[in-house]
């Protein structure tokens, strides 16, 4: 009896790079439409539908602007928070081995902090001259509307922000990204020169299909990246392969759940409040129209003259009697303020996700200084997770690329980047507030 060949599974499918990215980008039109009205409900420019440009047509603004608001006010907490002016994000730190080393050979840890203040500072800078805060402000909106952004350091001189309309991803099951496409329709002319030679030509104002496709090989742990242009591979030459410590570009999430290829904004968690905030406020708006539209009712067999009121002015004295006139509006008083107090309601639960202090803080004559820092902090606490994942898949790597910038590179040293701004902060303000909060109980106790 002959035996069965071994079931070796499907051929692997055979693809183009654009049959790749139209096959992933189908996957995830359901998810697109959604991140679309997120951006609607905020700051549509970020992620605007199909066919409409800023250069084409008018981009449709929600009936509210708390949305833009409170992402706004987000962003700069956010940005303060982890991406300080004053002072850097990271610094340098040796591991405790190397830090016995260091004490036993008789230097301090005031010593080494000197020599290795003057690099930190120095990578910081960079961040300002090569213009980076500017796409980190994008980069943070991006996040906090649709929940994912590429952050491209590739090129030394000009970082990119890359939107999710841009790009398709590919996750594992415990969401390790394995791979992912940036698809750009570009004009043949702007292509450079060896990449314009590798394919057939065009017309100069034609426009192609750019795709750059990285994938993650496991077995060599490095992202080897190829690029497309108008379906054709451009040669090997054109080729590139990163280890996963200096990969280049950074695929980001603001909330990734286990076996989703994308993640989750902060916006997405509260849409339904948003949603009944632009239906309020759309109510509200309609009705104010109509509150101020009003007819009079005239009693046809009354004896006031109609013209001489029409034609009178004001503090004129005419021959009548009021109760031939009746004065009729269509919305009362009433119902404009029950929708406002409905939309106070909500405005207050997305101040409160976004941290906005003026929308927590109580209506009252007497609210203590101390009472409206508690509720900051209490508010800016709820951050930490956020903090947590952005320190890992963002601040490390930028502070990495920074100091290469600057000719300090730190592999295979014992030194290592520590993220100092973020988490960090939250977990020494907590820090200080329990040391204040014990002095004033001995105050008292020695009282």
């Amino acid at each position: 009896m002959s035996k069965r060949p071994p079931n070796k599974g499907p051929a692997a499918k055979s693809y183009t790079a654009l049959q790749r990215w139209n096959e992933l980008k189908a996957r995830r039109n359901g998810f697109l439409r959604r991140v679309e009205n997120y951006a609607a409900v905020t700051i549509p420019k970020v992620c605007l539908p199909d066919g409409i440009t800023q250069e084409s047509e008018s981009i449709q603004h929600d009936w509210q602007s708390v949305g833009a608001q409170a992402v706004n006010h987000l962003l700069n907490k956010l940005m303060l928070a982890m991406f300080s002016p004053s002072h850097p994000f990271f610094r340098l730190d040796p591991d405790p081995d190397f830090a016995k080393q260091l004490a036993a050979q008789g230097v301090t840890e005031e010593q080494l902090r000197e020599g290795l203040v003057g690099g930190e500072q120095r990578a910081i800078r960079v961040l300002d001259q090569k213009a980076i805060r500017p796409k980190l402000y994008e980069t943070l909106r991006h996040l906090i509307i649709t929940g994912n952004v590429i952050l491209d350091l590739t090129d030394k001189d000009a970082a990119r922000v890359i939107g999710i309309k841009r790009y398709v991803a590919k996750r594992s099951v415990s969401g390790r990204l394995v791979e992912f496409l940036i698809h750009e329709r570009v004009l043949f002319d702007e292509l450079e020169d060896d990449v314009k030679a590798a394919v057939p030509s065009r017309q100069p104002d034609t426009e192609v299909d750019f795709i750059r496709w990285y994938k993650w090989d496991g077995k060599s742990r490095k992202w080897k990246l190829t690029q497309h242009v108008a379906e054709k591979q451009l040669p090997a030459e054109f080729d590139h392969s990163w280890s996963e410590d200096d990969f280049p570009v950074h695929v980001l999430v603001w909330d990734l759940a286990d076996e989703h290829n994308y993640g989750t904004g902060l916006v997405e968690e509260y849409a339904g409040d948003f949603g009944t905030l632009s239906t309020l406020s759309e109510a509200e708006v309609k009705a104010a129209i109509l509150a101020s539209d009003y007819r009079w009712l005239v009693n046809p067999s009354g004896i006031t003259d109609i013209n001489d009121f029409k034609n009178s002015n004001t503090g004129d004295a005419i021959s009548g009697k009021k109760e031939d006139l009746t004065l009729v509006t269509l919305v009362g008083q009433g119902a404009l303020e029950q929708v406002g107090k409905s939309a106070e309601k909500f405005i207050r639960r997305i101040g409160m996700a976004f941290l906005l202090g003026t929308a927590v803080t109580r209506d009252a004559e007497r609210v203590t200084a101390e009472e409206i820092r508690m509720q900051a902090n209490e508010l800016e606490t709820a951050l930490g997770g956020v903090y947590s994942r952005l320190a890992v898949d963002l601040q490390l790597p930028l502070a990495s690329w920074l100091l290469k910038d600057i000719n300090v590179d730190i592999k295979g040293t014992r030194l290592v980047p520590t993220i100092v701004t973020g988490l960090a902060a939250l977990s020494r303000n907590a820090d200080a507030t329990a040391l204040s909060l014990w002095l004033q109980d001995l105050a008292a106790v020695a009282t």
